[in-house]
């Protein structure tokens, strides 16, 4: 399971994501989609390094 709790992303001191919360049950595939400078990279890059094994 993926599960995401108030989470806030900045760069630059810039808040790009603010307060997304999201639940991704084990076995499940979700879709994100948006407009261009939404934050869907930036979201999906957080997860990924929030989720590797270094981070762990």
């Amino acid at each position: 399971m993926l599960q995401i709790e108030e989470l806030k992303v900045e760069v630059g001191g810039k808040t790009i994501l603010n307060n997304v919360n999201m639940e991704i049950p084990k076995g499940q595939t979700h879709v994100l989609f948006g407009p261009n400078g939404s934050g869907k990279t930036s979201l999906m890059m957080t997860i990924k390094v929030k989720t590797s094994p270094i981070c762990q």
